[in-house]
């Protein structure tokens, strides 16, 4: 039986597209404002690791909690528990739920931090996209593409034809004394109204090109 498409993001690091693209964007904030990844310490899950952790945790309760049995994590949810949110992709475990701000981006980004209010559970994140204040865009901020795709060689183009627009703008404005763009162009359709002129005769006296031409043949075959 098939279960939801996931993507990873780094290793470690597995969500369904949507998910993996919003916690995209709240790492790429982190990363700008703090310098570092956000803290991960679980996503996704499949159903056998879900199940393997859930027994653990069933251990470690029935011993009465004892240290020799502790599994190394908190309470985990049967795989087929509706609201075991790791199993589905849409789930992150993080000890960065202590730093206000990267909880803040991370709910902007639709990861809301222990919304069912479980005990012991402030650690963990879900992904809600109707809580997602970006959904659609890049990590960027943009709506195209993710950065990280352009390589450092797109990047240098793109800055290039920045320039060159710029320089576009200045040149129809005029910039030190040079000519417009619009001056040179009127300076061509003016040579192109002579030539149309020349062509018909622009004058009673003045030979058009095509007598100019006829005259040109005759002279050489005199």
């Amino acid at each position: 039986m098939g279960g939801a498409a996931i993507e990873t993001v780094r290793p470690g690091v597995q969500f369904t597209p949507e998910a993996a693209s919003a916690f995209r964007r709240a790492e790429a904030q982190v990363r700008a404002e703090f310098g570092r990844d956000i803290d991960v310490n679980s996503t996704y899950r499949n159903w056998d690791v879900q199940l393997s952790m859930f027994n653990a945790w069933n251990r470690y309760v029935m011993s009465g909690f004892k240290a020799a049995f502790y599994p190394g994590h908190s309470k985990a949810l049967h795989p087929d528990d509706p609201l075991a949110f790791h199993t589905k992709g849409t789930a992150l475990d993080s000890d960065d739920w202590v730093n206000a701000r990267i909880v803040a981006i991370l709910a902007e980004n639709g990861f809301i931090r222990n919304r069912l209010y479980v005990p012991n559970e402030r650690h963990h994140f879900e992904y809600l996209r109707d809580r997602d204040q970006n959904y659609g865009k890049t990590a960027s901020g943009g709506n195209s593409v993710e950065d990280d795709m352009f390589t450092d060689e797109d990047r240098a183009r793109a800055q290039q034809l920045e320039r060159d627009v710029a320089w576009l703008k200045t040149r129809v404005g005029g910039k030190d004394g040079e000519p417009t763009i619009s001056s040179s162009l009127s300076g061509v359709a003016r040579v192109v109204q002579w030539i149309k002129d020349r062509i018909g005769g622009s004058t009673k006296t003045a030979p058009t090109v095509a007598d100019e031409l006829r005259g040109s043949r005759g002279t050489a075959k005199g």
